[in-house]
């Protein structure tokens, strides 16, 4: 038994495919991610937050193409280990016996809109609707920087 390696059936496939899901994602979503699995032909990646789905599914342009660097960096593995997807899904799995107060105290999210944007509409509705916005935006930001 001395130096010998054992190898767990599905292992490297499992581990090659969280190398994959932490590649990709941006920093700030590693304190959300639990895992990704491959489901049938979609690669699923699984939140502890409902943050993470939102920002995940903000970021998909993002995601796939820091998938393409890795796929490419990595196709000989990929093949070898025969993994393969075809569609990237997130979802949120949370622990069992955790409330949504007790997430809502240990997960801050920060909104990221600042309200600076130009709105390019003729119509006159639309357009006081997007001001309206907006205008919410911006108070609500500014009432989280008195804070």
């Amino acid at each position: 038994m001395n130096g010998l390696l054992i190898s767990i059936p599905g292992g490297d496939k499992w581990l090659m495919t969280q190398e994959l899901a932490k590649f990709t994602l941006r920093l700030d979503l590693h304190r959300l991610f639990r895992y990704a699995k491959v489901k049938g032909n979609t690669l699923v990646f699984v939140f502890s937050h409902p943050a993470g789905v939102q920002e995940f599914n903000l970021s998909k342009p993002y995601i796939l193409d820091k998938m393409r660097v890795f796929y490419k960096d990595k196709l000989e593995t990929f093949k070898i280990l025969d993994i393969k997807f075809t569609q990237i899904h997130s979802i949120v799995i949370i622990p069992h016996g955790t409330n949504q107060g007790t997430l809502k105290q240990n997960l801050d999210y920060t909104e990221k809109a600042t309200g600076n944007f130009r709105i390019n509409c003729a119509n006159p509705t639309l357009k006081k609707n997007f001001e309206d916005i907006q205008e919410a935006i911006k108070k609500r930001r500014h009432e989280k920087t008195r804070q």
